[in-house]
């Protein structure tokens, strides 16, 4: 999982409502890819963490 010290500060202001959205089957490498995010103020998406998943696409359908 990937995330930076801005991404953690945004965390403390926005991270009341977050959603961990996944796509699979969207990229180069056929892998599922997750996210997780939230919306600011401004209704911006703000995204906290990425994390490319190693699961198999039928555990997403």
């Amino acid at each position: 999982m990937w995330t930076c010290c801005r991404n953690k500060d945004l965390y403390q202001y926005f991270g009341d409502a977050t959603t961990f959205d996944t796509t699979y089957d969207t990229n180069v490498y056929m892998m599922p890819f997750g996210m997780f995010i939230s919306v600011n103020n401004h209704f911006d998406s703000v995204i906290f963490a990425s994390v490319p998943l190693s699961e198999k696409e039928e555990n997403f359908q």
